[in-house]
């Protein structure tokens, strides 16, 4: 994830005369660190040279259903609590969380940042091998074997071989995808921090090209449509061999607590926002026999039922993670789900 701010200024050391801000994280281990042990990380971890990054907050596995992680990446960038250029920061939330369904073979990866400023392009990025294919592809600069290309479609596919991957996005709903690369662009960076000109620098010297390295000549980066403090992204990553998989995902319809859901041919998945107690109405428009619930407080009971009152109600008790899932279902239609 990255998170552009104009002026943000990255030199790991004297020997990077120029400034090579791309909007990640900041650089914790910089080249030359004088580091010396584990323990001279730990001490110096929120202190010093802040060497605190990622928090992992959950994770769960649960054999054949779901693997679940979330993190607190907040600490890993420039944020007003610290900024390593005394700049009052970029970010105030970068989470994560991912999804992984081994049934389906399908990784769901949900992230919501929260900018100091809503000018702050926001990007989620993937680096591919080869050029990730687009449609309606348009070029920014540059032309479609070197350049930067846009297009306002949901899904792209990346191919290794004889691997694919799926990337659809479901949120943000107005987001563009950028598909960046090829011999002047492999490592192009909007170093100035401001993406409304593309006036970037790619900084390939110094680069090797042996062929054992499996170098990413393309990168995809999805960011919002419009400027907003505050963007949640949800994508679905779904990888295959031979031949891409046709099977896509639809974002699930909810109202009342804040949230996001997929709906994929297996399954749904409702992320919740905040695990205070409440009630969220979900719309499932074909049966659908599982249904994830992230986000919930640990052990929390919860009650799934129609909202016709048809069906007796069906409850879970959430796990030590905060997942709940409802199996054997195949409900449909409007649907009420209520936490203490």
């Amino acid at each position: 994830m990255l998170i552009l701010r104009p002026g943000e200024k990255v030199q790991p050391n004297h020997f990077f005369a120029d400034n090579v801000a791309d909007g990640g994280q900041r650089i914790t281990l910089p080249t030359g660190s004088v580091i010396s042990s584990v323990r001279d990380w730990l001490d110096h971890r929120g202190k010093g040279l802040h060497l605190e990054g990622g928090q992992v907050e959950r994770f769960e596995h649960r054999e054949g259903d779901y693997a679940y992680i979330a993190a607190d990446l907040t600490a890993a960038y420039n944020t007003p609590a610290h900024d390593e250029g005394g700049w009052g920061g970029k970010v105030e939330r970068v989470e994560r969380q991912l999804l992984y369904l081994p049934g389906e073979d399908r990784l769901l990866v949900r992230d919501r940042v929260r900018a100091v400023k809503a000018d702050f392009v926001k990007k989620w990025l993937l680096h591919t091998v080869g050029p990730p294919q687009v449609e309606g592809l348009r070029a920014l600069k540059g032309d479609p074997g070197n350049g930067i290309l846009e297009s306002d479609s949901d899904m792209a596919l990346v191919q290794n071989g004889r691997g694919w991957l799926a990337v659809q996005r479901i949120l943000p709903q107005d987001a563009v995808i950028r598909r960046v690369g090829g011999r002047d662009y492999q490592y192009y960076v909007e170093a100035d921090g401001d993406d409304a000109q593309l006036d970037g620098v790619n900084f390939n010297q110094g680069a090797s090209a042996q062929p054992w390295f499996d170098i990413g000549m393309w990168r995809l980066e999805i960011q919002p449509g419009a400027p907003r403090q505050e963007d949640t992204f949800l994508m679905v990553l779904t990888p295959a061999l031979d031949a891409p998989r046709q099977a896509k995902a639809a974002p699930l319809s909810l109202q009342g607590r804040s949230g996001s859901g997929v709906l994929t041919e297996a399954s749904a998945a409702v992320f919740l926002d905040e695990p205070a107690g409440g009630e969220l109405r979900l719309t499932l428009p074909a049966a659908t026999q599982t249904i994830r619930v992230i986000g919930l407080p640990p052990l929390a009971r919860v009650e799934l039922r129609s909202e016709s009152g048809a069906t007796p109600p069906a409850e879970q008790t959430a796990s030590n993670g905060g997942v709940a899932v409802f199996n054997s279902l195949m409900r449909r239609g409007r649907l009420v789900l209520r936490w203490p």
